[in-house]
C-alpha cells in the first residue's frame, strides 16, 4: 500500500470543500508541500491550495459539490 493523494477534479474554486472555517491555514509554495502538511496531521482529511495558501480541513470533501478541494488517503 502506498500513501498518496486522491485528486478530485480541481477547478480552483472552493466548491466541494467542507463547510466552515479551515482548522489551519499555512503558507506553501507547491501543492505537494500542502499535501505533506495535511498528511502530518491526523485530523486533516482534506485541503485546498491556491495563491501559496494551504487551508487544512478536518472534514472530508463534499461529493457532488464541485472540486475545489483535495482529499488525502491511501491508494493501493
Amino acid at each position: 500500500m502506498v500513501f498518496g493523494l486522491l485528486r478530485i477534479r480541481h477547478s480552483g474554486d472552493k466548491a466541494g470543500c467542507p463547510d466552515g472555517e479551515p482548522m489551519m491555514i499555512l503558507q506553501a509554495d507547491q501543492l505537494l508541500e500542502c499535501f505533506r502538511q495535511c498528511s502530518k496531521i491526523a485530523a486533516c482529511k482534506s485541503f485546498s491550495f491556491a495563491d501559496r495558501k494551504c487551508e487544512l480541513f478536518n472534514a472530508s470533501i463534499v461529493p457532488g459539490k464541485g472540486s475545489g478541494c483535495y482529499a488525502t488517503g491511501f491508494i493501493t
